[in-house]
């Protein structure tokens, strides 16, 4: 039987999870916050005040492009390339190379 050959890796739904908990994280340390604003005002969307922290915003400033806040609420993943930016891309690999070595057990 012929071995299987790994040359991708799964995003799977606990990964989407930890990189929310990293971006939120993120955030928090980004803007000297104790605790994360609403959802309309973290994500940029609705009734928010656009002098105040959101992600719309630090995401704009990192593309200089339109970011939806609320697509960017609701479709977290459509983002991921951006998100994966705001946390910083490095920390980003280090954490799934750290993944796929205790998946399999390297």
């Amino acid at each position: 039987m012929k071995q299987q050959e790994f040359t991708s890796l799964t995003l799977t739904e606990e990964y989407f999870e930890n990189l929310l908990i990293v971006i939120h994280n993120t955030f928090l340390k980004k803007h000297n916050l104790k605790q994360l604003p609403k959802s309309s005002q973290l994500y940029g969307y609705g009734n928010y005040d656009s002098a105040k922290p959101n992600l719309k915003l630090d995401l704009e400033n990192l593309c200089t492009d339109t970011v939806n806040g609320k697509y960017l609420y609701d479709k977290t993943r459509q983002y991921n390339f951006l998100l994966q930016i705001y946390i910083n891309y490095k920390m980003l690999i280090n954490y799934i190379f750290l993944s796929v070595e205790s998946l399999f057990h390297l």
